[in-house]
């Protein structure tokens, strides 16, 4: 008897991947603060500040990625916010 897998399990696969790679990205900041300090001759209040002001944006634009996940789709919507943030992470290594 052949099983056949459900594709709401791929679709959860692939979207806790994608979710992991993206917030891993975003929460692997503190690894970079010894170095950033050394290379861009900033202090650690400056560099906190950058993260600070980063969640706050990514706090506030949850309501508007939300409104915009009703309107076209949870597919649409995480494919494209994947989409961007692998394209500025490879932009920054570039």
């Amino acid at each position: 008897m052949k099983s056949k897998v459900h594709y709401a399990w791929i679709i959860l696969f692939v979207t806790f991947f994608a979710l992991l790679a993206v917030q891993g990205a975003r929460l692997s900041f503190g690894a970079f603060i010894e170095p950033w300090e050394n290379g861009f001759a900033a202090d650690r209040g400056t560099i906190s500040l950058i993260s600070t002001l980063s969640f706050v944006i990514y706090g506030i634009s949850q309501p508007i990625a939300g409104r915009l996940i009703d309107r076209f789709g949870a597919r649409s919507i995480l494919l494209g916010s994947t989409l961007l943030v692998g394209l500025s992470i490879f932009s920054r290594n570039g």
